[in-house]
């Protein structure tokens, strides 16, 4: 049989486990302990320097991650199995051990196996999952409806009646007078205005001792808040142009007042339709009460969202060698 020679330029072709018919020239099998330089040929696979022995515990089935912040800070983290688990790191440059910070109940988190973690590394932030938590919504609070209402006074006029009614049947009513007031010695006429009304209804509702009830006094309403549900209504003796009231909806955001108490939550039912209905939260510029803005908030019996220990945590760089791990 004569023999066949083959020549091969370079072994630069990595390494292939077709048969040997169907590599091409320059593939090999197994290439041990080597390295396909395209400058340089096949070299021998540069070996490994010791450098530290970053520990002597912990390690078995721990989840390793390296982060490269920039050329002076580069670290090399693991995570040790354990309930709990803990985070140590180390400064790849210097070989120092960084500080690792738990906040929060952080380390609760860290309760799984290496293969269960997820890491992701964003600018100084390093985002670690366990795969094994289940995400949950905080609990819905509780609400019962109807335990607050607003009463709006819209016009001031004399000899009219002002009535509000609670619970269906306890009435407070007030009726304007006639004219003006004159005293002797005083500087002018003593007009009818909104602060006679308001308070003498705010008098006349306190008398009626409805327990739990608190009335809170604003510029151009009443606001009442009770420990237990109530009704509410108001007339006049003109048609209800003067007087308002409502609870916890209005038929659309013209309604709210310009003036409330802190917190104070009212649904705007624009339509019959569930999406075109939202609720508003009051906010005062200063204090409890008094001026302020509506925004748009959450209904009061939503959950207000996800429950931080069984989301991903973070691991901030809070400083060279310093980190802090939590929700």
């Amino acid at each position: 049989m004569a023999s066949v020679t083959q020549t091969v330029s370079n072994f630069l072709g990595g390494v292939s486990k077709q048969t040997d018919e169907k590599k091409i020239p320059g593939q090999v099998r197994e290439c041990l302990n080597a390295l396909p330089d395209p400058t340089f040929g096949l070299m021998k696979r540069p070996g490994l320097k010791f450098e530290k022995q970053l520990a002597t515990s912990n390690l078995d089935n721990a989840k390793w991650f390296y982060i490269h912040r920039d050329g002076d800070e580069k670290y090399i983290g693991r995570i040790s199995t354990g309930s709990p688990g803990d985070i140590a790191i180390w400064n790849a440059v210097t070989g120092v051990a960084c500080t690792v910070n738990y906040s929060g109940g952080g380390q609760s988190y860290l309760d799984t196996t290496r293969d269960n973690y997820d890491i992701l590394i964003v600018q100084d932030t390093t985002f670690v999952t366990n795969k094994t938590k289940v995400v949950t919504a905080q609990t819905a609070p509780t609400h019962v409806a109807n335990k607050v209402g607003t009463i709006a006074l819209h016009n001031v006029k004399y000899s009219t009646k002002y009535e509000a009614t609670i619970n269906g049947s306890t009435t407070a009513s007030y009726v304007t007078r006639n004219d003006d007031n004159y005293t002797s010695g005083a500087a002018a006429f003593q007009v009818l205005n909104a602060n006679d009304i308001l308070t003498q209804l705010e008098t006349n509702i306190n008398a009626l001792s409805i327990s739990g009830l608190t009335v809170t006094r604003l510029d151009s309403t009443l606001e009442l808040s009770c420990t237990s549900a109530f009704t509410l209504s108001v007339n006049d003796d003109q048609g209800n142009a003067n007087i308002t009231s409502f609870q916890e909806q209005v038929t659309n955001v013209s309604r709210l007042p310009f003036q409330s108490v802190q917190g104070r939550l009212v649904e705007v039912v624009n339509t019959s339709a569930a999406e075109s209905s939202y609720w508003t939260k009051f906010s005062p510029e200063t204090g409890t009460s008094g001026d302020g803005n509506w925004t748009e908030s959450l209904a009061p019996d939503v959950s207000v969202g996800l429950t931080g220990s069984t989301m991903p945590h973070e691991l901030f760089n809070t400083a060279v060698n310093v980190f802090d791990f939590k929700r």
